[in-house]
């Protein structure tokens, strides 16, 4: 039993000094951090959206009309702009593989620096059932904003958000990867995807989806917190929806036109921009006439 005992402490002590010598080179090295840690990335958007968000709202006395949760059919499908554009202030805090609980934890983030008077929740239906949270949402805020509770149980994750804490702590500040070429980050969160339009897209049989009840209790903690609108972002291959929605974006008019979009749910950056503009007027009316 010692002798067991002695090869665990042993092990132990090996493997904390290879990961701090790891550490110690990622620290000093980006290239070492890239591969044998995480890659820092602009890909997405999550840094320079965060950075903004930070940069405009600081407390919550801070008012916002409308902020944006969910996920990439949320950042490059939806443009801010189009409701600040007619005298709204608006944010979008979508990312990557958002899901509900990830925008529950995301919008506790956001109530620390501002009071927003409609929370938009981009609902994507293939989130509505399986895991509430996702480990690339969590790792994207770990390695590329601010620090996300971790709600997966995923080694890695744990092991990304101390190192970055300790980093942090350090002043390592390691620049980013660029986005590519096709993207472009134009403020208030959205990201434009100059991609070609997709030619062609091959529907499986439409299915039906239903919001799981655990979704259905996050999406009431949300809607505790801030008036909450749902929104479901329009796909070119159409299924039947069972759950309470407020607007449809497949009501759009251009919602099954494929040169809308560069695969069969995002948008790229001319569909995003006329499907804003109709999402916008949508909130307005809504924000002015709950009823409708």
């Amino acid at each position: 039993m010692k002798q067991l005992l002695s090869r665990i402490l042993s092990f132990t002590c090996f493997a904390a000094v290879v990961v701090a010598c790891l550490w110690f080179a990622a620290f000093s090295f980006p290239q070492v951090e890239t591969h044998l840690v995480a890659k820092r990335s602009d890909e997405g958007g999550l840094r320079l959206r965060t950075e903004e968000f930070e940069s405009l709202y600081t407390s919550p006395k801070d008012s916002l009309d409308f902020l944006f949760l969910g996920s990439s059919t949320c950042y490059c499908g939806i443009d801010p702009y189009a409701l600040e554009a007619n005298g709204y202030k608006a944010f979008s805090l979508c990312s990557s593989a958002q899901r509900i609980e990830n925008s529950a934890d995301i919008l506790d983030y956001a109530l620390e620096r501002c009071t927003p008077r409609f929370i938009v929740l981009d609902a994507y239906p293939e989130f509505w059932d399986g895991p509430l949270s996702s480990v690339e949402c969590e790792r994207d805020w770990i390695i590329n904003g601010p620090r996300l509770p971790l709600r997966r149980i995923e080694p890695y994750n744990a092991f990304l958000k101390l190192y970055h804490l300790v980093a942090d702590y350090l002043g390592v500040d390691h620049k980013p990867w660029s986005m590519k070429s096709t993207d472009k980050y134009s403020g208030l969160g959205f990201v434009e995807r100059n991609k070609p339009p997709i030619d062609s897209v091959d529907c499986p049989d439409e299915s039906s989806k239903t919001m799981s009840s655990e979704y259905r209790q996050l999406l009431a903690d949300i809607s505790s917190k801030a008036q909450t609108i749902v929104v479901i972002p329009p796909v070119l291959c159409g299924q039947e929806l069972d759950a309470l929605i407020a607007i449809d974006g497949n009501d759009w008019p251009g919602a099954k036109v494929l040169n809308n979009y560069y695969d069969d749910h995002h948008l790229v950056a001319e569909g995003a921009k006329d499907y804003s503009g109709w999402l916008a007027e949508k909130l307005i009316r809504l924000s002015q006439d709950p009823s409708e």
